[in-house]
């Protein structure tokens, strides 16, 4: 159970993510696309991977909403009105 768990966590973040699974581990993982559809259960586990990567090599905090504490939102600019 905890084997087919990692198997597919493994083949996701390979899938969803530019992180290299090769060599032995890749071998150990295999492919197959019912592999690859169960593996899409775990997305938002490979998203929090790559965010906490992402957070550790950021120059500046990232908070989940409202983007950087520059005052930019996520997409770049401030959407608050000015009134």
């Amino acid at each position: 159970m905890l084997s087919r768990f990692a198997r597919h966590y493994l083949l996701a973040l390979q899938f969803f993510s530019r992180i290299p699974v090769t060599g032995r581990l890749a071998h150990w993982v295999g492919f197959s696309p019912a592999m690859l559809r169960s593996s899409a259960a775990h997305f938002p586990g490979v998203g929090v991977l790559v965010g906490a990567i992402a957070c550790v090599f950021a120059k500046q905090p990232i908070h989940p909403i409202g983007g950087s504490r520059s005052g930019n939102s996520v997409w770049g600019a401030d959407h608050r009105r000015v009134s």
